[in-house]
């Protein structure tokens, strides 16, 4: 555990800030990883079947900030909330593959600023991508690449979505991918925010839910693609 300072202007004199950071050693012109922390719900915290459980993430980051002084976007905080009908089937999901893991598909959708008009499960300014998931098909991946980078209207509702200029092809295919194969999910939602709430399922008398707060900082000046990610994780149970 250390110490940060860092040195900033406010009311007319220069201030020392410190900044409590866990296992964070600081290198000059170097990117640090940021420090996620879940610090509500606590871990293998117990709740009634039905019930909305209260989240709240902290971010630490060397060069963005921290989440304490409003230093970090909410928008660019995520929690994913997976759902499990018993502990097994969560062992059992998580020995596969990298299940837990965000793929290229889905970190560029929480980068490019998708979820400012897109909810994971409900309707937003445009369609939820559970729904558009359920909707298209595969053989449909042209017509919405070109959706998003070309925009399109009146596909939905009245909303127009405008063009994804700052997206290549690739980028919006994988992208859309991602949604196809991975929106129409029932066990997984995903949440952007620093707090927020989710709720257990009333049927569910067994329920284990995994949640996973990330956040992916800005780089450094010098060099963009130098971005890090960093996550907690914490396992919850309804029963």
């Amino acid at each position: 555990m250390g110490l940060l300072l860092t040195t900033t202007f406010f009311g007319g004199m220069w201030l020392q800030v410190q900044s409590l950071v866990k296992n964070h050693p600081v290198s000059p012109g170097l990117n640090h990883p940021p420090i996620v922390t879940i610090t509500t719900p606590e871990n293998h915290s117990n709740f009634q079947p039905g019930q909305q459980v209260l989240y709240s993430i902290e971010v630490v980051d060397f060069e963005d900030g921290d989440s304490r002084y409003g230093e970090i976007l909410p928008n660019e905080v995520f929690m994913e909330v997976w759902f499990f009908s018993s502990e097994q089937e969560m062992v059992n999901s998580e020995s596969q593959t990298n299940s837990r893991v965000d793929t290229m598909g889905l970190q560029i959708i929480k980068e490019s600023g998708c979820f400012n008009c897109h909810n994971s499960k409900t309707a937003f300014v445009g369609p939820p991508f559970y729904k558009i998931a359920k909707k298209y098909l595969q053989h449909d991946i042209d017509k919405l690449v070109s959706s998003v980078l070309e925009g399109s209207s009146e596909n939905w509702t009245n909303a127009i979505m405008p063009a994804q200029v700052y997206l290549t092809e690739p980028e919006a295919r994988q992208a859309v991918q991602w949604i196809l194969a991975n929106g129409g999910n029932d066990n997984s939602t995903i949440y952007p925010g620093i707090n927020g709430f989710f709720p257990t399922r009333p049927e569910a008398t067994n329920g284990v839910y995994v949640l996973k707060a990330s956040y992916t900082d800005h780089g450094v000046e010098e060099n963009q693609q130098s971005r890090l990610s960093g996550n907690d994780r914490v396992v919850v149970y309804a029963k």
